[in-house]
């Protein structure tokens, strides 16, 4: 009986294919260093990032001046195929991040899309860090408030401190705060276990943040919030080690972000695991995708010379994945149809204003339509706090 059998150059041939048909474990090689022109150092990632990190706490910033870290971005929470580009700040002229998918991309000139952003005007509580006239500007618009007893929420500004992971919460409402910056809570004098009370919502819209930026009716609530989550908070702040209590808390996702940070300001660690929930409006920044699985930890790392972050989601229920999954189609459609392709070093990417006057263009457009407003927001708030 004659036995067939493959070639040698045949054999090679599907060798090969199979072979290409494997992703590579290495990845890209990308600068791992800190300053506009360090070349020193290399990791190995999916992406190469450079972005600012500008750990702050209840307002307070604890880094001297913000620092542009390089480094590798990896994990099941990113989009595929996620396109070259640097998200440039009209205010501050100045690329604030850029994230790219060649090697050593982060130190060199090439084609890259430019997204362009801008500050928002947010409404602010007196108690709120850059508050004149009750407004501010910054990357996002914040709203605090403790969950026990009859406080007034604080509305504020915030921008951005960590790089890219902050993005994947905008339009939701968390318990405890995920990061510093997202809180108001002094780093001196103050029980970090007010932290497991206290629900932060980010947004990102001019003065989204007036009310609550969105509610649930209490059968949404019980239909969306079906995630029991184990809430803490941990840290080393100025040399001083902040713990929590263990607690419980309900949201849509359950999260985690881990802060290790070497040589980088006042911030040396921090851990914060809680509930999440979105904006069921909202619409996820496309660089987040739906790597996970229904009961599956989904996670992004960010690794520097001297910073390493990750971020992670998590949740049972499918109908939460579902909607997860219909935010981020909607987000990529909108984000592609803004953005335009040119050649863009990436070593400018501090160059610009110091960024103190921002969010000018939408500012006096808003003071016509608000200063008449005033009093009815005062009374919104009123009843809102009561029936709170």
């Amino acid at each position: 009986r004659s036995e067939w059998r493959m070639s040698p150059s045949r054999r090679f041939l599907s060798i090969s294919i199979l072979i290409s048909l494997i992703p590579s474990s290495i990845g890209l090689t990308c600068h791992s260093c800190e300053g506009v022109n360090c070349k020193e150092g290399e990791c190995q990632g999916d992406y190469c990032v450079s972005s600012y990190y500008n750990p702050k706490w209840g307002g307070q910033s604890l880094l001297s001046k913000r620092t542009l870290v390089k480094g590798c971005f990896n994990g099941t929470m990113l989009a595929n195929n996620i396109n070259s580009h640097c998200i440039f700040n009209t205010d501050t002229q100045s690329n604030e991040m850029c994230i790219c998918n060649s090697e050593m991309c982060t130190s060199k000139k090439q084609k890259m899309g430019k997204v362009e952003r801008e500050k928002v005007t947010c409404k602010c509580s007196k108690e709120a860090k850059g508050c004149d006239k009750g407004k501010c500007t910054g990357d996002l618009c914040t709203w605090t408030k403790s969950i026990n007893g009859k406080s007034k929420p604080i509305m504020g500004c915030m921008d951005y401190s960590l790089p890219v992971l902050e993005r994947r919460a905008i339009d939701s409402c968390m318990l405890p705060p995920m990061v510093g910056s997202m809180h108001f809570h002094s780093v001196q004098g103050t029980d970090p276990n007010l932290l497991l009370s206290t629900e932060s919502c980010i947004c990102s819209t001019p003065m989204c943040n007036t009310f609550k930026p969105f509610k649930l009716s209490e059968k949404e609530e019980k239909a969306t919030d079906t995630q029991q989550c184990v809430a803490y908070v941990k840290g080393v702040v100025k040399g001083k080690e902040y713990k929590t209590k263990t607690n419980k808390c309900y949201g849509e996702f359950c999260y985690q972000m881990k802060v290790r940070a070497q040589e980088l300001g006042q911030i040396s660690s921090y851990n914060a695991t809680g509930c999440i929930t979105f904006n069921p409006k909202s619409e996820m920044d496309p660089l987040f995708g739906t790597g996970g699985k229904v009961g599956e930890e989904d996670c992004a790392d960010f690794t520097g010379q001297n910073l390493k972050l990750r971020s992670c989601y998590k949740t049972n229920d499918e109908e939460g994945m579902k909607r997860l999954e219909a935010s981020i189609v909607e987000g990529e459609d909108d984000e592609m149809e803004n953005e335009d392709e040119e050649e863009v070093d990436v070593k400018d990417t501090a160059k610009g204003k110091n960024g103190k006057a921002n969010g000018k263009k939408e500012e006096k457009m808003e003071e016509e339509e608000e200063d008449g407003e005033e009093n009815g927001e005062e009374k919104g708030e009123k009843e809102e706090e009561e029936k709170e």
